[in-house]
């Protein structure tokens, strides 16, 4: 198994309540699946997000490839349904569901999350401490930490929901986009085979 496929399973698990989740592991990326589980979740989460007024870019080439970052339609999302579609899984994109994710497998309820490294904080202890000696700090480790909670929240209404949730990191699956795709199959034959198993 290659050093990544253990990557989001371990993802700050301290920090919530998904330490003490059950660990769902396909054959090439592990991930958590939620379904069933009675999770904590606030009774109003802040939707508030933290304010760059204020701040200064700290050079225009920062600003300019700031711009450039699309919040739908990634490389990483074009490449995983590109590549979910040739293996013959039909879907849906950006269903009318918490946290809208990227990829909605309706009739499996399986919905898939493409996060990227840093929006969504991918070896969160190291790039907050890179964070803490750039420029704008604060307002990026408040950032990065808010789409960390909305993340967990937005993962434990669906559950709660009855979906299963794939995460999958950005650069995971531009770097292993078969692997990455394997992973949303063999989620959707899981939850075939539980429906199968209750009739």
């Amino acid at each position: 198994m290659p050093p990544w496929a253990v990557a989001y399973a371990s993802r700050e698990s301290r920090e919530s309540s998904w330490e003490h989740m059950p660990t769902w592991a396909p054959s090439q990326i592990r991930t958590r699946s939620t379904v069933g589980w009675s999770v904590w979740m606030p009774d109003r989460p802040s939707n508030r997000a933290p304010s760059f007024r204020g701040c200064r870019t700290s050079s225009p080439r920062a600003s300019e490839a700031m711009r450039r970052n699309h919040s739908r339609d990634t490389k990483a999302e074009l490449l995983l349904r590109r590549t979910l579609w040739q293996a013959g899984m039909r879907f849906r994109i950006h269903g009318d569901l918490p946290g809208r994710p990227d990829v909605v497998i309706t009739g499996h309820r399986v919905a898939v999350f493409c996060d990227g490294d840093f929006w969504h904080g991918r070896d969160w202890a190291r790039r907050r401490a890179m964070l803490l000696r750039g420029s704008n700090s604060k307002y990026w480790v408040a950032k990065i930490l808010a789409n960390r909670k909305r993340d967990r929240i937005n993962t434990h209404a669906l559950s709660r929901l009855g979906w299963t949730v794939v995460r999958l990191w950005e650069t995971d699956i531009t770097a292993y986009p078969d692997a990455a795709a394997q992973v949303v199959l063999e989620a959707v034959e899981a939850r075939a085979a539980r429906r199968s198993d209750e009739r």
